[in-house]
């Protein structure tokens, strides 16, 4: 199966909870959650190589934005 920039902004989308429950613990768990936003973040860059590298579809138009702004909001 090949991933495409669907699978990520979903991926995206699901696995921003995790980084933040783990803000409330100690210092281990915000070095995670900081190691995981920062994945997350880069999961945004290799989203745009495969969308331009294969196209765009209409439900990335549409959802892609919104992950970005859950996104940003998150942090």
């Amino acid at each position: 199966m090949r991933i495409t920039a669907n699978h990520l902004t979903v991926l995206r989308i699901i696995s921003l909870p995790i980084p933040c429950i783990l803000l409330y613990g100690g210092l281990p768990s915000n070095v995670v959650a900081l190691l995981l936003f920062a994945g997350l973040g880069f999961t945004d860059y290799l989203d745009g190589v495969l969308a331009r590298r294969h196209g765009t579809t209409a439900f990335g138009t549409l959802f892609d934005p919104i992950a970005d702004k859950i996104f940003i909001t998150v942090i």
